[in-house]
Protein backbone atom coordinates (compact mmCIF):
# COMPACT_ATOMS: atom_id res chain seq x y z
CA UNK A 1 0.00 0.00 0.00
CA UNK A 2 1.24 3.63 -0.77
CA UNK A 3 0.30 6.06 1.72
CA UNK A 4 0.67 9.94 0.86
CA UNK A 5 1.28 11.55 4.10
CA UNK A 6 1.73 15.30 5.17
CA UNK A 7 3.39 15.72 8.25
CA UNK A 8 3.06 18.31 11.19
CA UNK A 9 6.36 19.64 10.32
CA UNK A 10 9.57 18.91 9.66
CA UNK A 11 11.59 17.16 12.77
CA UNK A 12 12.55 13.80 12.76
CA UNK A 13 9.34 12.59 15.00
CA UNK A 14 6.91 13.80 11.93
CA UNK A 15 8.91 14.02 8.80
CA UNK A 16 11.14 10.73 9.32
CA UNK A 17 9.62 8.72 12.36
CA UNK A 18 6.44 7.24 10.12
CA UNK A 19 8.37 5.92 6.94
CA UNK A 20 10.83 4.05 9.77
CA UNK A 21 8.19 2.70 12.10
CA UNK A 22 6.79 0.51 8.52
CA UNK A 23 9.89 0.11 6.86
CA UNK A 24 10.20 -3.65 5.62
CA UNK A 25 6.39 -4.04 6.38
CA UNK A 26 5.24 -4.37 2.59
CA UNK A 27 3.75 -0.62 2.52
CA UNK A 28 5.40 2.37 1.82
CA UNK A 29 5.16 6.14 2.88
CA UNK A 30 5.93 8.79 1.13
CA UNK A 31 6.47 12.58 2.03
CA UNK A 32 6.82 15.99 0.09
CA UNK A 33 10.53 16.87 -1.05
CA UNK A 34 12.43 18.36 1.94
CA UNK A 35 12.93 21.58 -0.16
CA UNK A 36 9.16 22.48 0.03
CA UNK A 37 8.72 21.54 4.03
CA UNK A 38 9.05 23.99 6.44
CA UNK A 39 12.11 24.70 8.54
CA UNK A 40 11.96 26.32 12.80
CA UNK A 41 10.19 29.89 12.16
CA UNK A 42 10.09 28.92 8.21
CA UNK A 43 6.56 27.80 7.02
CA UNK A 44 6.21 24.95 4.40
CA UNK A 45 5.39 26.58 0.94
CA UNK A 46 1.70 25.76 1.04
CA UNK A 47 1.24 25.91 -2.91
CA UNK A 48 3.24 23.76 -3.73
CA UNK A 49 2.21 21.05 -1.10
CA UNK A 50 -0.77 20.61 -2.75
CA UNK A 51 0.79 20.42 -6.42
CA UNK A 52 2.64 17.84 -4.82
CA UNK A 53 -0.63 16.14 -3.45
CA UNK A 54 -2.70 16.64 -6.55
CA UNK A 55 0.36 14.88 -8.90
CA UNK A 56 1.42 12.09 -6.15
CA UNK A 57 -2.80 11.19 -5.94
CA UNK A 58 -2.86 8.83 -9.10
CA UNK A 59 -0.50 6.94 -7.64
CA UNK A 60 -1.74 6.45 -4.06
CA UNK A 61 -3.58 4.44 -1.97
CA UNK A 62 -4.60 6.45 1.15
CA UNK A 63 -4.01 9.92 2.51
CA UNK A 64 -2.59 10.85 5.86
CA UNK A 65 -2.65 14.31 6.30
CA UNK A 66 -1.83 17.07 8.87
CA UNK A 67 -3.99 19.96 8.64
CA UNK A 68 -1.90 22.34 10.37
CA UNK A 69 0.78 21.24 7.39
CA UNK A 70 -1.71 21.62 4.67
CA UNK A 71 -3.37 24.92 5.60
CA UNK A 72 -0.42 27.18 7.67
CA UNK A 73 2.87 25.04 6.84
CA UNK A 74 3.33 23.64 9.73
CA UNK A 75 3.10 23.40 13.55
CA UNK A 76 4.92 26.69 14.77
CA UNK A 77 2.94 28.65 12.09
CA UNK A 78 -0.20 27.48 12.88
CA UNK A 79 0.23 29.58 15.96
CA UNK A 80 0.45 32.65 14.22
CA UNK A 81 -2.28 34.83 12.35
CA UNK A 82 -0.91 35.11 8.65
CA UNK A 83 -3.01 32.80 7.14
CA UNK A 84 -6.54 34.25 7.19
CA UNK A 85 -9.50 32.29 7.87
CA UNK A 86 -11.17 32.17 4.70
CA UNK A 87 -7.39 31.15 2.82
CA UNK A 88 -7.15 28.42 5.80
CA UNK A 89 -10.68 27.20 4.37
CA UNK A 90 -10.07 27.52 0.85
CA UNK A 91 -7.40 25.24 1.39
CA UNK A 92 -9.12 22.39 3.13
CA UNK A 93 -11.16 22.07 -0.19
CA UNK A 94 -7.83 20.07 -1.86
CA UNK A 95 -8.98 17.41 0.87
CA UNK A 96 -12.70 16.65 -0.94
CA UNK A 97 -10.55 16.22 -4.15
CA UNK A 98 -8.18 13.53 -2.34
CA UNK A 99 -11.78 11.77 -0.66
CA UNK A 100 -13.26 11.38 -4.61
CA UNK A 101 -10.02 9.30 -5.08
CA UNK A 102 -8.55 8.05 -1.67
CA UNK A 103 -9.71 7.62 2.01
CA UNK A 104 -8.18 10.76 3.72
CA UNK A 105 -7.28 10.31 7.38
CA UNK A 106 -7.24 13.94 8.72
CA UNK A 107 -5.61 14.87 12.12
CA UNK A 108 -5.72 18.83 13.26
CA UNK A 109 -4.91 20.10 16.84
CA UNK A 110 -6.59 22.33 19.38
CA UNK A 111 -4.29 25.05 20.17
CA UNK A 112 -2.17 24.69 23.29
CA UNK A 113 -1.90 26.96 26.41
CA UNK A 114 0.40 29.72 25.11
CA UNK A 115 3.00 31.05 22.51
CA UNK A 116 5.75 29.98 21.04
CA UNK A 117 9.02 30.62 22.93
CA UNK A 118 11.07 31.36 19.97
CA UNK A 119 14.40 32.77 22.48
CA UNK A 120 14.65 33.44 26.19
CA UNK A 121 13.34 36.32 25.46
CA UNK A 122 9.89 34.98 24.70
CA UNK A 123 9.94 32.82 28.11
CA UNK A 124 8.69 35.77 29.68
CA UNK A 125 5.39 35.92 27.54
CA UNK A 126 5.03 31.94 27.69
CA UNK A 127 4.10 32.13 31.28
CA UNK A 128 2.12 34.40 31.51
CA UNK A 129 0.07 33.33 28.49
CA UNK A 130 -0.23 29.71 30.12
CA UNK A 131 -1.24 31.86 33.57
CA UNK A 132 -3.68 33.51 31.67
CA UNK A 133 -4.89 30.68 30.25
CA UNK A 134 -5.41 28.31 33.33
CA UNK A 135 -7.23 31.22 35.50
CA UNK A 136 -9.48 32.27 32.36
CA UNK A 137 -10.43 28.31 32.33
CA UNK A 138 -10.66 27.91 35.78
CA UNK A 139 -13.46 31.03 36.15
CA UNK A 140 -15.28 29.47 33.42
CA UNK A 141 -15.61 25.92 34.41
CA UNK A 142 -16.83 27.22 37.78
CA UNK A 143 -19.15 29.44 36.22
CA UNK A 144 -17.60 32.71 37.15
CA UNK A 145 -17.34 36.59 35.70
CA UNK A 146 -14.37 35.94 33.14
CA UNK A 147 -13.74 39.70 32.54
CA UNK A 148 -11.60 40.71 35.72
CA UNK A 149 -9.38 37.64 34.51
CA UNK A 150 -9.28 39.42 30.91
CA UNK A 151 -8.53 42.58 32.67
CA UNK A 152 -5.47 41.83 34.91
CA UNK A 153 -3.99 39.98 31.82
CA UNK A 154 -4.61 42.41 29.17
CA UNK A 155 -2.41 44.75 31.54
CA UNK A 156 0.39 42.60 31.74
CA UNK A 157 0.78 40.82 28.09
CA UNK A 158 1.62 42.83 25.52
CA UNK A 159 -1.00 43.78 23.08
CA UNK A 160 0.83 42.71 20.00
CA UNK A 161 0.87 39.40 21.58
CA UNK A 162 -2.49 39.27 22.77
CA UNK A 163 -4.29 40.77 20.11
CA UNK A 164 -2.56 37.91 17.45
CA UNK A 165 -2.50 35.10 20.19
CA UNK A 166 -6.80 35.51 20.33
CA UNK A 167 -7.02 35.78 16.36
CA UNK A 168 -5.08 32.62 16.23
CA UNK A 169 -7.53 30.63 18.66
CA UNK A 170 -10.18 31.82 17.25
CA UNK A 171 -9.46 30.99 13.66
CA UNK A 172 -7.82 27.12 14.13
CA UNK A 173 -11.16 26.55 15.98
CA UNK A 174 -13.09 27.82 13.33
CA UNK A 175 -10.92 25.07 11.48
CA UNK A 176 -11.80 22.23 13.57
CA UNK A 177 -15.39 23.05 13.22
CA UNK A 178 -14.91 22.87 9.75
CA UNK A 179 -12.94 19.09 10.10
CA UNK A 180 -16.01 18.07 11.92
CA UNK A 181 -18.44 19.14 8.91
CA UNK A 182 -16.73 17.41 6.63
CA UNK A 183 -16.06 13.89 8.72
CA UNK A 184 -19.88 14.20 9.18
CA UNK A 185 -20.15 14.81 5.12
CA UNK A 186 -18.27 11.46 4.19
CA UNK A 187 -15.12 13.34 3.10
CA UNK A 188 -12.66 12.00 5.99
CA UNK A 189 -12.40 8.10 6.56
CA UNK A 190 -10.88 9.30 10.03
CA UNK A 191 -10.49 12.10 12.11
CA UNK A 192 -8.35 13.33 15.19
CA UNK A 193 -8.53 16.06 16.87
CA UNK A 194 -5.38 16.25 18.95
CA UNK A 195 -5.24 18.44 22.22
CA UNK A 196 -2.09 20.37 22.12
CA UNK A 197 0.21 21.44 25.55
CA UNK A 198 -2.36 22.31 28.01
CA UNK A 199 -3.19 21.75 31.68
CA UNK A 200 -6.64 20.67 33.74
CA UNK A 201 -8.00 24.37 33.02
CA UNK A 202 -7.75 26.52 30.05
CA UNK A 203 -8.87 28.64 27.16
CA UNK A 204 -9.20 25.15 25.38
CA UNK A 205 -11.99 23.65 27.73
CA UNK A 206 -14.68 26.25 25.92
CA UNK A 207 -13.23 24.77 22.73
CA UNK A 208 -13.49 21.11 23.34
CA UNK A 209 -17.05 21.89 24.88
CA UNK A 210 -18.21 22.92 21.65
CA UNK A 211 -16.23 20.21 19.33
CA UNK A 212 -17.76 17.42 22.05
CA UNK A 213 -21.10 19.15 21.80
CA UNK A 214 -20.87 18.63 17.59
CA UNK A 215 -19.53 14.96 17.65
CA UNK A 216 -22.57 14.03 20.08
CA UNK A 217 -25.34 16.06 18.09
CA UNK A 218 -23.88 14.63 14.63
CA UNK A 219 -23.12 10.80 16.10
CA UNK A 220 -19.65 11.06 15.15
CA UNK A 221 -18.50 8.61 17.21
CA UNK A 222 -15.48 7.49 15.20
CA UNK A 223 -13.83 10.65 15.41
CA UNK A 224 -11.43 10.58 18.07
CA UNK A 225 -9.99 14.00 20.53
CA UNK A 226 -7.56 13.75 23.15
CA UNK A 227 -4.06 14.66 24.22
CA UNK A 228 -1.13 14.70 21.93
CA UNK A 229 0.53 16.54 18.66
CA UNK A 230 3.60 14.80 17.63
CA UNK A 231 2.78 11.18 17.37
CA UNK A 232 -0.33 11.80 15.30
CA UNK A 233 1.30 11.18 12.09
CA UNK A 234 2.44 7.69 12.79
CA UNK A 235 -0.98 6.74 14.00
CA UNK A 236 -2.90 8.64 10.82
CA UNK A 237 0.02 6.77 8.77
CA UNK A 238 -1.15 3.42 10.49
CA UNK A 239 -4.45 3.73 10.54
CA UNK A 240 -4.39 4.10 7.04
CA UNK A 241 -3.51 0.75 6.50
CA UNK A 242 -7.18 -0.54 8.25
CA UNK A 243 -5.50 -2.95 10.42
CA UNK A 244 -7.23 -5.81 11.31
CA UNK A 245 -8.73 -5.87 15.53
CA UNK A 246 -5.74 -6.49 17.29
CA UNK A 247 -4.89 -7.31 21.81
CA UNK A 248 -2.74 -6.45 23.62
CA UNK A 249 -1.83 -7.35 27.28
CA UNK A 250 -1.30 -4.38 29.08
CA UNK A 251 0.63 -4.57 32.70
CA UNK A 252 1.17 -0.69 34.60
CA UNK A 253 4.51 -1.00 36.92
CA UNK A 254 2.48 1.09 39.28
CA UNK A 255 -1.09 1.87 39.19
CA UNK A 256 -3.32 1.98 37.42
CA UNK A 257 -3.11 5.42 34.96
CA UNK A 258 -5.40 7.65 36.68
CA UNK A 259 -2.64 10.01 36.87
CA UNK A 260 -3.16 13.25 34.79
CA UNK A 261 0.75 13.76 32.70
CA UNK A 262 1.91 17.27 32.82
CA UNK A 263 0.68 19.47 29.78
CA UNK A 264 -2.63 16.98 29.56
CA UNK A 265 -5.81 17.36 30.78
CA UNK A 266 -7.25 14.39 31.85
CA UNK A 267 -6.25 11.16 32.97
CA UNK A 268 -3.74 8.88 31.35
CA UNK A 269 -5.71 5.89 30.93
CA UNK A 270 -8.80 7.96 29.17
CA UNK A 271 -5.96 8.81 26.42
CA UNK A 272 -4.33 5.73 26.09
CA UNK A 273 -7.80 4.30 25.59
CA UNK A 274 -8.87 6.65 22.81
CA UNK A 275 -5.45 6.19 21.09
CA UNK A 276 -6.16 2.13 21.46
CA UNK A 277 -9.34 2.74 20.02
CA UNK A 278 -8.68 4.73 16.96
CA UNK A 279 -5.56 2.07 16.34
CA UNK A 280 -8.06 -1.09 16.16
CA UNK A 281 -6.28 -2.21 19.72
CA UNK A 282 -7.81 -4.14 22.74
CA UNK A 283 -7.11 -5.50 26.05
CA UNK A 284 -6.34 -8.41 26.94
CA UNK A 285 -4.14 -10.67 29.37
CA UNK A 286 -3.85 -13.46 27.40
CA UNK A 287 -2.25 -11.97 24.54
CA UNK A 288 1.57 -12.68 23.96
CA UNK A 289 1.89 -8.78 22.63
CA UNK A 290 2.82 -7.03 26.37
CA UNK A 291 3.16 -3.54 26.68
CA UNK A 292 4.60 -2.67 30.09
CA UNK A 293 3.76 1.21 31.15
CA UNK A 294 6.14 2.49 33.62
CA UNK A 295 3.99 5.09 35.64
CA UNK A 296 5.18 7.62 38.05
CA UNK A 297 4.66 7.22 41.86
CA UNK A 298 3.07 9.89 41.76
CA UNK A 299 2.49 13.35 40.23
CA UNK A 300 4.10 13.02 36.58
CA UNK A 301 7.98 14.99 37.06
CA UNK A 302 9.89 16.58 34.41
CA UNK A 303 12.81 14.18 33.33
CA UNK A 304 15.57 16.73 34.13
CA UNK A 305 14.73 17.19 37.53
CA UNK A 306 15.09 13.20 38.25
CA UNK A 307 16.45 12.08 41.15
CA UNK A 308 20.06 10.28 40.60
CA UNK A 309 19.46 7.26 43.27
CA UNK A 310 16.96 4.49 42.81
CA UNK A 311 13.26 4.58 44.19
CA UNK A 312 12.39 2.20 46.91
CA UNK A 313 10.37 -0.09 44.63
CA UNK A 314 13.20 -0.35 42.18
CA UNK A 315 13.22 -4.16 42.66
CA UNK A 316 9.50 -4.53 42.39
CA UNK A 317 9.88 -2.89 39.14
CA UNK A 318 12.18 -4.53 37.44
CA UNK A 319 10.66 -7.82 38.44
CA UNK A 320 7.92 -6.84 35.80
CA UNK A 321 10.00 -7.72 32.85
CA UNK A 322 10.65 -11.25 33.06
CA UNK A 323 9.44 -11.95 29.49
CA UNK A 324 9.75 -9.65 26.47
CA UNK A 325 7.96 -6.63 25.88
CA UNK A 326 7.65 -3.18 24.39
CA UNK A 327 7.90 -0.49 27.48
CA UNK A 328 5.88 2.93 27.51
CA UNK A 329 8.29 5.08 29.80
CA UNK A 330 5.64 7.98 31.47
CA UNK A 331 7.34 8.39 34.91
CA UNK A 332 8.52 11.41 33.39
CA UNK A 333 7.67 13.98 30.68
CA UNK A 334 10.41 15.10 28.25
CA UNK A 335 12.74 11.56 28.67
CA UNK A 336 12.63 8.59 30.40
CA UNK A 337 13.73 6.98 33.89
CA UNK A 338 17.56 6.44 34.41
CA UNK A 339 16.70 4.77 37.40
CA UNK A 340 15.06 1.98 35.47
CA UNK A 341 16.49 1.84 32.33
CA UNK A 342 20.24 1.51 34.03
CA UNK A 343 18.82 -1.08 35.96
CA UNK A 344 17.29 -3.00 33.16
CA UNK A 345 20.42 -2.21 31.40
CA UNK A 346 23.05 -3.58 34.33
CA UNK A 347 20.52 -6.67 34.75
CA UNK A 348 20.96 -7.71 30.74
CA UNK A 349 17.45 -7.09 30.36
CA UNK A 350 17.38 -4.56 26.86
CA UNK A 351 17.37 -7.26 24.77
CA UNK A 352 13.77 -8.43 26.16
CA UNK A 353 12.44 -4.79 25.45
CA UNK A 354 11.19 -5.03 21.43
CA UNK A 355 10.32 -1.37 21.29
CA UNK A 356 10.84 1.88 23.24
CA UNK A 357 9.01 5.33 23.77
CA UNK A 358 9.47 7.67 26.66
CA UNK A 359 9.57 11.47 24.81
CA UNK A 360 8.48 14.49 25.14
CA UNK A 361 4.41 14.32 26.96
CA UNK A 362 2.88 11.17 27.57
CA UNK A 363 0.72 10.61 24.70
CA UNK A 364 3.59 11.50 22.51
CA UNK A 365 5.02 8.76 24.00
CA UNK A 366 2.11 6.24 23.99
CA UNK A 367 1.06 7.03 20.07
CA UNK A 368 4.22 6.44 19.27
CA UNK A 369 4.78 3.11 21.18
CA UNK A 370 1.17 1.83 20.05
CA UNK A 371 2.04 3.00 16.27
CA UNK A 372 5.26 0.47 17.03
CA UNK A 373 3.30 -2.69 17.95
CA UNK A 374 1.00 -2.32 14.85
CA UNK A 375 3.64 -1.69 12.46
CA UNK A 376 5.81 -4.41 13.89
CA UNK A 377 2.94 -6.87 13.45
CA UNK A 378 2.94 -5.90 10.31
CA UNK A 379 6.42 -6.65 9.38
CA UNK A 380 6.29 -9.77 11.26
CA UNK A 381 9.09 -8.82 13.76
CA UNK A 382 10.44 -6.29 16.12
CA UNK A 383 12.29 -2.98 14.77
CA UNK A 384 15.49 -3.12 16.68
CA UNK A 385 16.95 0.36 15.09
CA UNK A 386 13.93 2.24 15.99
CA UNK A 387 14.06 0.42 19.27
CA UNK A 388 17.94 2.39 19.62
CA UNK A 389 17.58 5.39 18.62
CA UNK A 390 14.62 5.83 20.69
CA UNK A 391 16.83 4.59 24.07
CA UNK A 392 19.66 7.07 22.67
CA UNK A 393 17.21 9.98 22.23
CA UNK A 394 14.05 9.70 24.62
CA UNK A 395 16.60 8.38 27.34
CA UNK A 396 20.65 9.88 26.86
CA UNK A 397 19.35 12.53 24.88
CA UNK A 398 16.62 14.06 26.52
CA UNK A 399 16.84 13.02 30.29
CA UNK A 400 21.35 13.42 30.22
CA UNK A 401 22.88 15.00 27.46
CA UNK A 402 19.96 18.06 26.89
CA UNK A 403 20.76 19.35 30.18
CA UNK A 404 24.27 18.90 29.90
CA UNK A 405 24.27 20.89 26.70
CA UNK A 406 21.91 23.28 27.85
CA UNK A 407 24.41 24.58 31.24
CA UNK A 408 27.38 24.74 29.27
CA UNK A 409 26.09 26.49 26.09
CA UNK A 410 24.22 29.48 27.84
CA UNK A 411 27.56 29.62 29.81
CA UNK A 412 28.93 30.17 26.82
CA UNK A 413 26.00 33.09 25.81
CA UNK A 414 24.21 30.77 23.71
CA UNK A 415 20.60 30.86 23.57
CA UNK A 416 19.43 27.15 23.60
CA UNK A 417 15.92 28.01 22.15
CA UNK A 418 17.79 29.90 18.83
CA UNK A 419 21.57 28.81 18.25
CA UNK A 420 23.37 30.84 16.96
CA UNK A 421 26.22 28.40 16.21
CA UNK A 422 24.23 24.40 15.26
CA UNK A 423 27.88 23.45 14.59
CA UNK A 424 29.42 23.91 17.58
CA UNK A 425 26.74 22.67 19.67
CA UNK A 426 26.34 19.57 17.62
CA UNK A 427 30.15 18.35 18.35
CA UNK A 428 29.33 19.18 21.82
CA UNK A 429 26.21 16.71 22.16
CA UNK A 430 28.09 14.06 20.28
CA UNK A 431 31.43 14.37 22.52
CA UNK A 432 28.62 14.13 25.86
CA UNK A 433 26.95 11.03 24.28
CA UNK A 434 30.33 9.46 23.50
CA UNK A 435 30.72 10.28 27.56
CA UNK A 436 27.32 8.74 28.30
CA UNK A 437 27.74 5.35 25.99
CA UNK A 438 30.93 4.57 27.96
CA UNK A 439 28.07 3.32 30.80
CA UNK A 440 27.61 0.22 29.37
CA UNK A 441 25.02 1.57 26.61
CA UNK A 442 27.96 1.02 23.64
CA UNK A 443 28.31 -2.08 24.51
CA UNK A 444 24.62 -3.34 24.88
CA UNK A 445 24.18 -1.80 21.12
CA UNK A 446 26.56 -3.69 20.18
CA UNK A 447 25.58 -6.99 20.95
CA UNK A 448 22.04 -5.85 19.22
CA UNK A 449 24.07 -5.19 15.72
CA UNK A 450 24.96 -1.48 16.01
CA UNK A 451 28.44 0.14 16.15
CA UNK A 452 28.02 3.89 15.89
CA UNK A 453 25.40 6.12 16.80
CA UNK A 454 25.31 9.73 15.97
CA UNK A 455 23.72 12.98 16.86
CA UNK A 456 22.43 15.85 14.51
CA UNK A 457 19.78 18.80 15.47
CA UNK A 458 17.14 19.00 12.83
CA UNK A 459 16.52 23.19 14.21
CA UNK A 460 18.54 25.43 15.58
CA UNK A 461 17.63 24.69 19.05
CA UNK A 462 18.10 21.82 21.24
CA UNK A 463 14.64 20.69 22.08
CA UNK A 464 14.75 17.69 19.83
CA UNK A 465 17.20 15.81 17.61
CA UNK A 466 18.03 12.97 15.00
CA UNK A 467 19.73 10.07 15.32
CA UNK A 468 21.46 8.20 13.22
CA UNK A 469 22.99 4.43 13.74
CA UNK A 470 25.54 2.28 12.02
Amino acid sequence: MRILYLPLDSRPCNYQWPRKLLQGSGHRVVTPPQEIMDHFRRPADTDKLQEFIRKELPETDALAVSVEMLLYGGILASRTPEVSLETALGRLNILKEAAARVPVHAFGLIMRSSVSAFCQGDLKAYELMTEYSVSWGQAWQEGHDTAPVDKKYEALLPTQVLGAYRRVRQRNHSVNLKLLELKCEGVLASLMLLQEDAQEHGFHRREQAELSEYIREHRLNDTFMHNGADEGGMMACVQALTPAPMSVNIRYTRGDGSFVARYEDRPFKENLASCMRYLGLNYDSSSPIRLVIHAPAGEQGEAAWQKTSPPSDIGALESVFGSPCYLLDVEYSNGGSLSLMSRLLRGGKLPDILGYSGWNTAMNSTGTVLSLIRADMLRGQPNPSFKWERLLDDLLYESVIRQKAAKLLTSRGEDVYSLSNKPEAQELINTLLAEEMKNGWEAAMNREGFTRAELTLPWERLFECDVKLS
